[in-house]
């Protein structure tokens, strides 16, 4: 890990638990060689921050772009990451309160949700066309 103190101190981990960054930082920074999983793209949502993600393969680019229309992140591709290219963006993401402003907004939504109501009651409403791990 490296500490780098500006104004604003910036935080940037490889592998680290989410919970260890999530009450210290402003955004997130998905640093390219640790892909941008389905967790580490959800857990900063009902936590209420931005992040700045580079997306590597797979369904991580549909990931990554939804979540840029979202408005709570920016993309780097992978094959331009780039420690100064992140720092600017980062700069960006930070002196622009709307992604703030909407990861906010999010987190409220998600935090009224009930995701497993939800689902239950998307499946009794469609019994026959939510197949999930049935084999006939």
């Amino acid at each position: 890990m490296e500490t780098r103190s500006r104004r604003t101190a910036c935080l940037h981990a490889g592998r680290t638990s989410f919970k260890f960054i999530a009450g210290s930082g402003a955004s997130l920074d998905e640093e390219s060689r640790k892909r941008p999983s389905l967790d580490s793209c959800a857990q900063p949502l009902p936590a209420g921050r931005r992040m700045l993600v580079a997306p590597y393969a797979f369904d991580q680019p549909d990931k990554t772009a939804r979540l840029k229309r979202l408005g709570v992140a920016q993309v780097i591709a992978r094959t331009k990451y780039s420690a100064s290219r992140a720092a600017k963006q980062l700069g960006d993401m930070l002196g622009n309160a709307a992604y703030s402003a909407r990861a906010q907004e999010i987190a409220r939504m998600i935090a009224r949700e009930d995701g497993v109501q939800s689902a239950c009651d998307a499946i009794e409403d469609h019994p026959h066309t939510v197949a999930i791990g049935v084999r006939k």
